[in-house]
């Protein structure tokens, strides 16, 4: 859960610093010595307590409607993530990117201490699997169910990171 509020807080503030803030700075909670950057992520920080304090003391079936919302929400970002890169590689071909440092079999593993972490926290976001399974009334079809959930997963993940890597950083 803190990985969720750190990502949370640390890109609504750069989007308020960004978008609304009369000073003209970045605010990286990482990089930044501002103090109004730190308050901005405290506040924000605060705002996803808001939000998912009260959500966590709710049992999965009471969630039904905000899940079906935030699972159509993310299929439309997967969605515009694909077509937007797509339609940017037909167009503008690919972006022109860093030489890579190591290639072996025409794979680069410069970005690999990147790419691991985040896919492994993109895959461990399934973590209350087990809770929305339990209501399932067919416990023979648990397997499939999963499975379909997993491959869907895997499937765009692959789709994104293979286009966005042929998009960002072009074979030389």
């Amino acid at each position: 859960l803190w990985a969720y509020a750190a990502g949370f807080s640390s890109s609504l503030s750069m989007l308020i610093f960004k978008y609304l803030s009369p000073v003209d700075e970045e605010c990286n909670v990482y990089d930044s010595h501002s103090s109004l950057c730190g308050w901005t992520y405290c506040g924000s920080v605060l705002l996803f307590s808001a939000i998912v304090i009260p959500l966590s003391l709710m049992e999965i079936a009471e969630q039904q409607f905000l899940q079906l919302l935030l699972t159509t929400y993310r299929f439309a970002a997967f969605g515009v993530m694909l077509i937007t890169a797509i339609v940017s590689l037909s167009i503008k071909g690919p972006m022109s990117g860093h030489a890579p440092t190591s290639e072996l079999l025409g794979a680069r593993f410069s970005g690999f201490g990147l790419m691991f972490p985040t896919a492994v926290y993109a895959f461990n976001v399934q973590y209350n699997l087990p809770d929305s399974l339990t209501p399932t009334r067919n416990k023979k079809s648990l397997l499939r169910v999963a499975g379909a959930a997993q491959t869907t997963s895997l499937v765009f993940y692959v789709l994104i990171g293979t286009i966005c890597a042929i998009l960002f950083n072009p074979p030389e």
